[in-house]
């Protein structure tokens, strides 16, 4: 079968809500939290993998020709001539999901593969809430939606929200963006997609 973006956008959504589900299901059996890899600043668990890996093969399942890229494994090339990326933050928000905080997502995005493909190549973006029944969606040129509602938009003015996550390194930039727009918040509340969903 040949894909179109709308053909994948709805894969895609079903398999957002199908590991939300999962996940849901597995939330409590520490044997899953084990730890199989540090990061930096992060830490990969057995949870993170095995959510992973049920992306990959809800795609997989469907022959959709696809790169892969994930936060945990990088990119994984599943074909010679791909004609989608599909990026995915498999457990969006894993410390809260491991502390029991109901505050974390499946995240996924899917472009138009190019070499030199750019966030301006995404044409779809799903985030499905674990701990809560709710799927929200973008598709290019048609807008945001929440459990197929569309959503509608606030214009905050000259008082732009910034997100982001705060490390050693972004401190200086952080400290750039407050001369250009002034005193501003941060916030973060542990899961970086459905940040910026709320907002």
């Amino acid at each position: 079968m040949n894909y179109n973006v709308e053909n994948v956008f709805y894969v895609a959504k079903e398999v957002a809500v199908d590991v939300a589900k999962w996940l849901r299901e597995v939330q409590g059996k520490v044997d899953k939290y084990e730890p199989v890899k540090w990061g930096r600043e992060d830490v990969t668990r057995k949870i993170d993998l095995e959510a992973e890996e049920r992306i990959l093969n809800g795609f997989l399942r469907e022959h959709i020709k696809i790169h892969y890229v994930s936060e945990e494994r990088g990119v994984i090339r599943t074909c010679d001539k791909p004609e989608f990326i599909v990026i995915a933050d498999p457990l969006d928000g894993s410390n809260n999901y491991v502390a029991g905080i109901p505050y974390a997502s499946v995240s996924i995005a899917v472009a138009k593969y190019t070499r030199n493909a750019r966030l301006s190549d995404i044409r779809v973006g799903i985030v499905a809430e674990i701990f809560r029944d709710k799927v929200y969606y973008a598709i290019k040129g048609e807008g945001a939606f929440e459990n197929n509602d569309k959503l509608k938009t606030v214009d905050f003015g000259k008082y732009p929200f910034i997100l982001g996550y705060l490390n050693k390194e972004s401190y200086d930039v952080f400290k750039e963006i407050e001369k250009i727009f002034g005193p501003f918040k941060l916030r973060s509340l542990g899961s970086a997609s459905l940040d910026i969903v709320y907002v």
